[in-house]
This record gives C-alpha cells, sequence and structure tokens, in this order.
C-alpha cells in the first residue's frame, strides 16, 4: 500500500473507529467507480472512494445494535 492511501485509510479509520464500515462503504463506492467508463482501475476507484468518504460525499448509515437474548436456560415463570 503506498503512503497516500495508507494516511487515506489511517483518517477514514478514525472518522468511522469501524474497519468494517469502513470497508463495506469504501468496497461498495469503489465497486461503482471501477465500473464507470472513465475508471482507471480499481487502485485508483479505492482511493477515489476514500477521499469521498473523507469529504462527506458518501451516504452511510451505521446500523444500530441489536438486543441478542442471552443463551442459557429458558426461565420457567413461562410454563
Amino acid at each position: 500500500m503506498n503512503e497516500a492511501r495508507e494516511r487515506l485509510v489511517k483518517d477514514a479509520l478514525a472518522r468511522l473507529e469501524s474497519r468494517y464500515m469502513v470497508v463495506s462503504v469504501v468496497a461498495k463506492r469503489a465497486n461503482q467507480l471501477a465500473r464507470h467508463p472513465e475508471s482507471q482501475g480499481a487502485g485508483w476507484a479505492i482511493n477515489q472512494a476514500l477521499k469521498e468518504l473523507l469529504d462527506d460525499k458518501i451516504k452511510y448509515e451505521v446500523p444500530a445494535e441489536e438486543k441478542v437474548p442471552k443463551k442459557g436456560r429458558a426461565s420457567r415463570s413461562g410454563k
């Protein structure tokens, strides 16, 4: 990875604080950019997607945490 992309990734991680969200958002946008007729390749598309993310040009929604029921013995109150 080149220095410019490393800086973009570090800045994106500092903003979103979730590697999963950075990868998910950037991958989706980079895929769109890579299919564009004026695309300059996958590396260019990833860099552009990272720049757009940092410039708040990409809309995304952070999913709300779901409550997962605890595993274990069922209570007897339901009988």
